[in-house]
């Protein structure tokens, strides 16, 4: 296969993965099971994934899986039943030290890194360094960071990045690849809110859907943070594709998609009085079951302005993709992009 196919065949996993964490339509292939895909499945053969009809590596995929699913399914006859005992017993506002420890763990993590091409990443990296605006050799910020790609494509052009994560997981995998590309970058393990900076960097950003992860006390704290953080003058962007107006025009509540040799499935509902998502993620792979609840808080674009007005930041500016396009009703994400004033 040429190499244009692969990184095609990468890109919509990704994309899939992408769409399919929060509940939206991302591609052909993602699907919303209806009654008649529930007793398909109950008995093996999701109509999605009849070997018939499959392509040969999804039927090597459904070979593998599709029993494991069928006890999914058999196992889970009542949606409101699953979600009520989730919503009970699973999602609470535990420890969030333990939380993020739990969740990004496993097979979730070996998931994203395996399905992120660094050509993403480089793109990724491009709009933070026009919209951050870095000067050569700048400070930078990256909080959550996660595997630490965006630093390390950052540090790979000049700068010197500080990546903060909770995750002990996700830092050790951040080391690694920071080794494995002969770089220095620093790394905190601390909670995102838990920034001792002050006047400290030239500027910061928070990509990969990383905000809204416990309460709004929580995230009033992290952008306050960010804030102090910075030096006057510096500049944050937030990647935030769950915004209501996003996320909400094309939720749904359950999906399943394959991603490479994984199964991801998704069972959630949106807390309209809560103003939350509350979700139950499944990845199946060999046999291999995981299964994690978050939750994850839907602000509206006029409340995030708010949030980080509060925080001291000035002149939002909302981008619906990597391109700059204008954030608008329906945008497939958003990127917002603030600054610190100057003193």
């Amino acid at each position: 296969m040429c190499l244009r196919r692969r990184l095609a065949g990468t890109e919509h996993d990704l994309l899939r993965l992408n769409r399919g964490f929060l509940g939206l339509p991302g591609a052909k292939c993602q699907h919303q099971p209806s009654r008649n895909d529930q007793r398909d499945c109950a008995r093996g053969t999701p109509r999605q994934w009849r070997p018939n009809s499959a392509s040969p590596r999804r039927r090597r995929v459904f070979q593998r899986l599709g029993p494991i699913v069928a006890h999914r399914c058999r196992q889970n006859t009542t949606f409101s039943a699953i979600m009520a005992g989730m919503m009970a017993a699973e999602v609470t506002m535990k420890d969030n030290t333990a939380r993020v420890e739990e969740f990004f763990s496993g097979l979730f993590v070996e998931c994203w890194r395996k399905v992120m091409p660094e050509e993403v990443t480089e793109r990724e990296a491009d709009f933070l360094q026009r919209q951050l605006q870095l000067s050569p050799g700048a400070r930078v910020l990256d909080v959550p960071c996660g595997t630490g790609r965006h630093s390390c494509a950052l540090a790979t052009r000049g700068y010197q990045l500080t990546g903060v994560d909770l995750s002990s997981t996700c830092l050790n995998h951040a080391r690694d690849l920071a080794t494995s590309k002969r770089l220095s970058v620093t790394w905190e393990h601390r909670d995102m809110s838990d920034l001792p900076w002050n006047d400290a960097f030239d500027a910061a950003f928070s990509m990969g859907n990383s905000f809204g992860y416990a309460d709004d006390d929580h995230d009033a704290r992290f952008l306050r943070a960010v804030f102090t953080a910075l030096k006057p003058g510096g500049r944050f962007v937030l990647d935030y594709p769950a915004v209501a107006e996003a996320l909400l025009p094309a939720y749904q509540e359950r999906m399943w998609v394959p991603v490479g040799d994984m199964l991801f499935l998704r069972e959630g509902r949106y807390d309209h009085v809560a103003g939350r998502i509350e979700t139950r993620y499944t990845l199946i792979r060999d046999g291999k079951v995981e299964t994690k609840p978050w939750t994850q808080r839907v602000y509206t674009y006029r409340e995030i302005c708010r949030l980080l007005a509060a925080a001291g930041f000035t002149d939002p500016q909302g981008y619906g993709s990597l391109t700059a396009e204008p954030f608008k009703l329906g945008s497939r994400g958003l990127f917002l992009v603030a600054q610190k004033r100057e003193v």
